[in-house]
């Protein structure tokens, strides 16, 4: 019955789709990396210690650090509903705004 269902199928490839393109802009809007995709997921790079902020404000994004070749700070998300990728954005802009207040980039100069 799974199979024969190819208007959900369609649904949802386009959902991602224009997702992917939607997800990608933001984190590149915050002066991230991230790697193009044609799958239902990104894989950027960001701050190092990104994974355990996100813990804490109750997000889970996956550490690729153990990724052969790879070091702390790179990650990858899933490409989800519009409501659970704004979150996920403000979340990740919450992050960044703290360490610039931080280091003092948000005002130009660094402490």
């Amino acid at each position: 019955a799974a199979l024969q269902e190819t208007a959900f199928v369609h649904r949802s490839a386009k959902m991602v789709q224009e997702e992917r393109i939607w997800l990608k802009k933001q984190l590149q809007n915050m002066n991230l990396w991230v790697c193009d995709s044609q799958a239902n997921y990104l894989f950027f790079k960001g701050p190092k210690d990104l994974e355990e902020q996100c813990k804490k404000r109750g997000l889970l994004i996956r550490d690729c650090s153990n990724y052969r070749g790879l070091s702390k700070g790179y990650f990858r998300i899933a490409v989800r509903t519009r409501e659970e990728n704004d979150r996920l954005i403000r979340i990740f802009q919450d992050i960044i705004r703290e360490k610039q207040k931080e280091s003092g980039a948000i005002y130009g100069w660094q402490k």
